[in-house]
């Protein structure tokens, strides 16, 4: 893996933990922090799991992709919908 995607891996589960934390300053930051590093994940990730698949599977591997995006973000608002912001 590369040192991009190792780094926003580990700013991304810092900054995602300051989100379930009672205190708004913290909150507020750490959602902008988590959006721009889950964007730079996001980005990193795309060609690495492009390049570990053959010819044959490059769709699945887009597929694969874009269900591990999602995930993250679907955990999310589902705490958000329990907890009664959304």
């Amino acid at each position: 893996m590369g040192k991009s995607f190792r780094r926003s891996l580990i700013i991304a589960l810092i900054a995602s933990s300051s989100v379930f934390m009672d205190f708004q300053i913290l909150f507020i930051v750490g959602s902008i922090g988590l959006a721009f590093v889950f964007s730079a994940l996001s980005i990193t990730s795309l060609p690495l799991a492009l390049k570990r698949t053959s010819f044959q599977q490059k769709v699945l591997g887009v597929g694969v992709f874009f269900s591990g995006v999602e995930l993250p973000n679907s955990i999310l608002e589902a705490y958000l919908v329990s907890v009664g912001v959304i």
